[in-house]
């Protein structure tokens, strides 16, 4: 966690503000609006207002969107963050039910936080676009960046998209527009298998991208 984008002025506002809240949570809303202090209430505001309605995400839930295999939580990238990976071929915007998707997406994100160690706080998400064609699902995509941009700042690592064709930066130039510019450095788009492989092993790239998972 970079404490160096706020100072301790500014994380004793916040604590005053948010007495129960811990120093990693604190700190990550005040990386996410770099170190404003009214912003960064404001967020965190939002933030346990969306989670005293939405948490917690049971499995029950998500049933039907989560047997199909289009997310879930497999293996961990080359410097151990868990890995999401999201099947895009699966994601049909004319058969699915958006908030069970969203939902399938959160159980995800707090399984695989779950799993961290102690001194690890973000994940890896693997968007596979291999059989994608020229389909797509904008509405989905632009609501879940908005939500995890919202609710888990500063617990993306890095997204590796693959593989990245016009029809993804057409896509890309849509739903950057939701998510603040330190986010938007950490996605990857690789034209090639070996652009996954310089952060992923093969034992965790699902058979359908080339790798070696089941």
């Amino acid at each position: 966690m970079d404490a160096g984008k706020y100072t301790e002025p500014q994380f004793l506002e916040m604590k005053r503000q948010f007495p129960d809240q811990d120093t990693i949570t604190l700190s990550r809303f005040l990386i996410a609006r770099n170190g404003d202090t009214e912003k960064s209430s404001a967020l965190l505001r939002d933030h346990l207002a969306w989670k005293a309605e939405n948490w917690p995400v049971l499995k029950a839930e998500c049933t039907n969107e989560m047997k199909l295999g289009k997310c879930y939580v497999k293996g961990c990238d080359k410097e151990d963050h868990p890995i999401i990976v999201f099947h895009t071929y699966l994601h049909d915007p004319l058969d699915r039910h958006i908030d069970e998707l969203i939902r399938l997406a959160v159980f995800n994100f707090e399984t695989a936080l779950s799993r961290m160690p102690e001194e690890k706080c973000k994940v890896t998400v693997l968007i596979n676009r291999v059989g994608a064609g020229t389909g797509s699902d904008i509405e989905f995509a632009r609501l879940l960046t908005t939500l995890l941009s919202n609710n888990y700042p500063e617990r993306l690592y890095r997204t590796v998209v693959y593989p990245s064709s016009v029809v993804f930066y057409g896509i890309w130039q849509v739903v950057r527009v939701f998510l603040d510019p330190v986010t938007v450095k950490k996605v990857k788009p690789v034209m090639y298998l070996s652009g996954v492989q310089e952060f992923i092993d093969d034992e965790h790239i699902p058979k359908i991208m080339g790798g070696k998972s089941e």
